[in-house]
């Protein structure tokens, strides 16, 4: 059994048609008959009920067959959709690396960080984690610098 006949399965019983199955997953409609027979020989037992031509109704096993089909091919749906989120830089984790000076000039603080997240839709660690590779030692840079007298609030004496 593979992922695309369990695809074809859940398209023909949802389009309760050869054809239509055909047209949804883009094979031809001999390739999805012979998928269907390939399925039924597998587990040994009908999955559809044939008494009326051009009519799709499940047996039991089928049903049953359906119900498990529908959940892989929505899980194979998530699992590309996931990935495809990773790749796209939609999900994940950034982390950019720094010496003082250019966390301390060139990088946003911590409320931009925040307003990143909730704006763009970034997802996963906090605004807390973002801003943590700014701290080094448990110590803030910016409380280094004001102790060296740079950044200091107070204002710089005049020349006058």
């Amino acid at each position: 059994m593979e992922l695309m006949q369990l695809q074809m399965f859940v398209a023909v019983v949802e389009e309760q048609s050869v054809r239509g199955a055909a047209e949804r997953v883009l094979r031809t409609q001999p390739a999805v008959s012979i998928a269907m027979r390939k399925l039924e020989e597998e587990f040994s037992t009908p999955l559809f009920d044939r008494s009326k031509r051009y009519e799709y109704r499940l047996t039991p096993a089928g049903e049953v067959m359906y119900a498990y089909a529908a959940r892989l091919v929505s899980l194979r749906n998530e699992a590309i959709s996931a990935v495809a989120d990773l790749g796209n830089l939609r999900t994940g984790q950034l982390r950019v690396g720094a010496n003082e000076s250019i966390s301390m000039h060139l990088l946003p603080g911590e409320e931009t960080w925040r307003t990143l997240s909730r704006d763009k839709g970034f997802y996963g660690s906090s605004a807390g984690e973002q801003t943590a590779g700014r701290k080094q030692s448990g110590r803030d840079p910016s409380e280094c610098c004001r102790k060296a007298g740079r950044h200091s609030k107070a204002k710089a004496p005049s020349l006058t």
